[in-house]
């Protein structure tokens, strides 16, 4: 992870500009090219940390440990919270602070996960720093390259997703008012979001280890199907109430902008992605479940078919904001539709699994 972090800092490092046509037009103006290039070159300089922090969180997850990534989070980002104001306005930076801000953040998180992982002893350093860089035998790396070719193929097809996005809004406006009202909408959405992919990680968790629980503990599918509806269940209810407290919190909006016609432009993207809230509970515990049954690549299908109608949707309807969040509701939707088919037809707890298990 730190070499794929340092390859990809430097990259961009060398040609930020060619990395940030991928989500903004030519026609985007002079002075969002800089802020930008600005913003990217310095988070670049915190990929190595941020990779760090992934494979921290992963590690905790694999261990059935979810509240101790959720307190590194929360002590991170309250970092981040408090050093925005402080950098952008306060050391004078601007969208250079809030990138400094998120690094340090960032910084934070992967320092916390490698010493909470060197006490624990799951990592243990190298007398030889250059011996942790040889690959293990192929036959144990078989199973991570296998699995790790569909959570990057899935995450491909998201990037390419949430890419069009972006160069959607910039596209409707070159000086960049629409582009700062969707971000407005998607900071707001996100609040919630944050919940949801919370529920997703638990159903992640929860599932597989009802699964393969001992029989004599109840464990087995029957177990399984039970916890699974039960979190889908969850999720449709933070859907819910997500949506309504979204929805109640429009006003807020006026917090994230003195600019009336943006904060004016974000209201009709902010209400569509409260509505949107109500699909999201399910679909993303239903991938969460996915993702502990290990299907890696009906979740890269899924989400390469999303990604599909969504660049669908946006040359269609893109060349407004309530055009390009209608777009996410279709790429929601479809997620949606894989995910639940999955779970009901196709995957262990499955119509077919469980007809074959009785035959």
């Amino acid at each position: 992870s730190t070499a794929i972090g340092a390859t990809a800092a430097l990259l961009l490092f060398a040609n930020p500009k060619r990395a940030l046509g991928l989500a903004l037009p030519a026609t985007a103006a002079s002075e969002v090219w800089s802020q930008a290039t600005k913003y990217l070159t310095i988070r670049a300089g915190a990929l190595v940390p941020a990779m760090i922090a992934f494979v921290g969180f992963a590690a905790f997850r694999g261990r059935l440990d979810v509240q101790t990534p959720l307190r590194i989070t929360l002590f991170s980002q309250m970092m981040n919270v408090v050093l925005d104001p402080i950098l952008i306005f306060g050391a004078g930076l601007g969208v250079g602070g809030a990138a400094l801000a998120t690094a340090a953040a960032e910084v934070t998180s992967a320092l916390t996960y490698t010493l909470l992982l060197l006490k624990r002893g799951t990592l243990k350093l190298a007398a030889n720093p250059l011996k942790a860089l040889k690959p293990p035998p192929l036959g144990s790396l078989l199973p991570l390259l296998t699995g790790g070719a569909g959570v990057l193929a899935r995450s491909v097809a998201l990037n390419i997703a949430f890419l069009s996005v972006t160069r959607a809004t910039q596209a409707i406006d070159p000086a960049g008012n629409a582009a700062a009202a969707h971000t407005i909408a998607m900071q707001v959405w996100q609040l919630g979001g944050v919940v949801l992919f919370a529920l997703s990680s638990v159903a992640a968790v929860l599932v597989p280890a009802a699964m393969n629980a001992p029989k004599a503990e109840g464990g087995g599918v029957a177990r399984a199907k039970g916890v699974a509806d039960r979190m889908l269940g969850w999720g449709l209810c933070a859907g819910v109430a997500l949506a309504i407290l979204q929805l109640a919190a429009l006003p807020l909006l006026n917090v994230f902008s003195p600019v009336a016609s943006i904060r004016e432009a974000a209201r009709a993207p902010a209400a569509i992605g409260a509505a949107l809230q109500l699909l999201n509970g399910v679909t993303f515990v239903a991938e969460g479940i996915m993702q502990g049954h290990q299907a890696f690549f009906p979740l890269a299908r899924n989400a390469a078919v999303a990604a599909g109608g969504l660049v669908l949707s946006l040359r269609t309807f893109g060349s407004t904001l309530s055009g390009v969040w209608c777009s996410f509701a279709v790429f929601n939707a479809i997620r949606f539709a894989g995910a639940f088919r999955h779970h009901l037809v196709t995957g262990p707890l499955g119509s077919r699994a469980r007809k074959a298990a009785h035959h």
